[in-house]
């Protein structure tokens, strides 16, 4: 299938994007990674590495169904290499015009359920979000971080902000290891964060990740601001007291505030909203805004940010939400909040890779290979949102949906899998001539009709 690597052709174009994320691998290795990820484009799922070869890779790509099993288990796939080089191609979609924009992080952690005794590193753990009644499920717990980039969308000849959300990686907690989740959702921040030097950045997570082991690690970058939702029995403090002048060590706090001294009252769609800067245990002598959201029942939950609404580098004029696009002056102390709505894209990734994209499917035992084809289909998935914006033939995908996109190229994939097996046979077929002069002809049409 050597005819389909060229920079004409969809798979070609596929396998230039892909080769970037295992620079260090043999030739070989490479390229059967390459072919699990086009034909994770081609079926539109991942089921199984054992499902991709019978109904694709057999008659694609000329390799035994062991080989791919090996690849996904090579030790010289490099998992810094692969979330480095996803966080670079989402910041090559950021137009020149918006570099100074904010990027925006959010970090979380995602169940899998397995019903096999026999895979490695599989534990008892408590899914919140099964609805069958069943809390716990035997599976892995995977720690994932995702990155939102600005890019400028045109709808109905509006110009507006557009964030384009891209996963960045996984990694597996495991029950006998040495890292609990806080260390290893620092530890992908660690490996982001030189990409993002000179540029401001926010990070937003829920309140299970909201505390000071995670949160000590995060101080030493200048350029890293947190949004979190955090616990309603979170101790807060008034600022510190000005000198009285009398004797003894003066107070490092002043009084104690609870959720009930905030008065709420600015309205953000449902809910009304009471702010405050506050000293908290958590950032220690550092002033953060608190805000407190009250639903229409009468329910409160408590919000920390670091950001000051002053310093936020952001064109809320042109963006595409609508309550960041109509906020006044008056709002300013207030943008804060809406910014911890772009943690949600991290539960949209995980939807879509459950749902379409069979993240779960896997049918590995060894924890290795298991973690390398989850990121596997996290890089396929990742690709969908990228290439509208950096491929030209691909512009007017930009803004849909990612299954939308993969739809798209699988077609393109299978054609063009299917004119190269067409050529190779007509090479050994007595009327080759007239075969190979019909495929440029249905080529030409097709390239007419794209």
């Amino acid at each position: 299938m050597d005819l389909l690597y060229n920079e004409k052709t969809t798979v070609g174009r596929l396998a230039s994007h892909f080769s970037q994320y295992f620079p260090h691998l043999t030739a070989r290795t490479r390229r059967l990674l390459l072919w699990l990820l086009i034909a994770m484009l081609a079926l539109g799922c991942c089921p199984s590495i054992r499902f991709l070869f019978r109904h694709f890779l057999k008659d694609a790509a000329p390799a035994s169904q062991n080989c791919y099993y090996r690849a996904c288990k090579h030790p010289g796939i490099d998992f810094q290499q692969i979330v480095k080089t996803n966080v670079q191609m989402a910041l090559g979609v950021v137009p020149k015009e918006l570099r100074n924009e904010p990027v925006f992080l959010s970090v979380d952690d995602t169940t899998i359920a397995k019903f096999g005794k026999k895979f490695e590193d599989a534990a008892v753990l408590l899914d919140h979000s099964d609805h069958t009644g069943h809390p716990y499920v035997n599976g892995h717990c995977f720690v994932s971080l995702t990155i939102c980039v600005p890019t400028i969308l045109v709808t109905r000849g509006v110009s507006r902000i557009h964030y384009v959300s891209v996963p960045v990686g996984y990694e597996m907690w495991r029950k006998d290891g040495n890292k609990n989740k806080l260390e290893l959702a620092a530890d992908l921040v660690d490996a982001v964060m030189p990409e993002l030097d000179g540029r401001q950045v926010v990070l937003s997570f829920d309140s299970w990740y909201a505390k000071a082991k995670l949160l000590e690690r995060l101080r030493g970058y200048q350029n890293l601001s947190v949004v979190t939702n955090v616990r309603i029995d979170t101790a807060m403090y008034e600022r510190r007291p000005a000198p009285t002048g009398k004797r003894g060590r003066p107070r490092k706090r002043g009084a104690r505030v609870f959720m009930d001294d905030f008065d709420c009252r600015y309205r953000m769609g449902d809910y009304l909203v009471g702010c405050r800067r506050v000293l908290t245990n958590l950032f220690g002598d550092c002033l953060v805004y608190a805000y407190v959201t009250q639903s229409k029942k009468g329910t409160r939950r408590l919000f920390l940010s670091t950001v000051r609404p002053s310093d936020l580098r952001m064109s809320c004029a042109w963006q595409e939400g609508r309550g960041l696009r109509q906020a006044g002056p008056e709002d300013v102390a207030f943008y804060p909040l809406r910014l911890y709505g772009f943690r949600w894209n991290i539960e949209v990734n995980y939807y879509e890779q459950k749902l379409f994209w069979s993240l779960g499917g896997y049918r590995l035992r060894s924890r290795d290979g298991i973690e390398r084809l989850v990121n596997l289909v996290n890089i396929a998935h990742a690709a969908m949102r990228i290439l509208p914006y950096v491929m030209p033939n691909l512009g007017n995908l930009k803004g849909m949906s990612a299954q939308e996109v993969r739809s798209v190229l699988g077609k393109q994939i299978r054609e063009e899998v299917f004119f190269a097996k067409m050529n190779r046979m007509a090479q050994t077929d007595e009327n080759s001539s007239r075969i190979q002069e019909a495929l440029k002809w249905m080529v030409s049409r097709l390239e007419e009709a794209a």
